[in-house]
């Protein structure tokens, strides 16, 4: 397989695997609204929320965190290719460049 082409498909794995997790995250969220109790707390506060809520609900927020890192990671990426290139080529040609190899 095609070095680029490879990039491409693994690229839109991840991304396939990142859509999973946050629709898994998000079904066992339903549990929540399913079973929200209002004289247990206000809705969405840890109180009103069962320990099996509670770690979903910081898992959400953990692969929130993951994603705010790879994506930092990316545009980190990005911006060093863009910078090797050199000055003297222009900022499309640049791009381009970045994603023939």
């Amino acid at each position: 397989m095609q070095r680029p082409l490879r990039h491409v498909l693994t690229a839109l794995a991840l991304i396939a695997v990142d859509l999973a997790v946050y629709i898994i995250i998000g079904l066992l969220l339903m549990d929540y609204d399913d079973s929200y109790d209002a004289t247990k707390g206000t809705y969405w506060s840890m109180r009103s929320m069962t320990p099996h809520q509670q770690a979903v609900y910081i898992a959400l927020h953990v692969w929130h965190g993951v994603n705010l890192m790879a994506m930092g990671y990316v545009i980190l990426w990005v911006f060093r290719k863009v910078k090797s290139r050199g000055p003297e080529v222009p900022l499309l040609s640049r791009f381009q460049a970045i994603f023939r190899h």
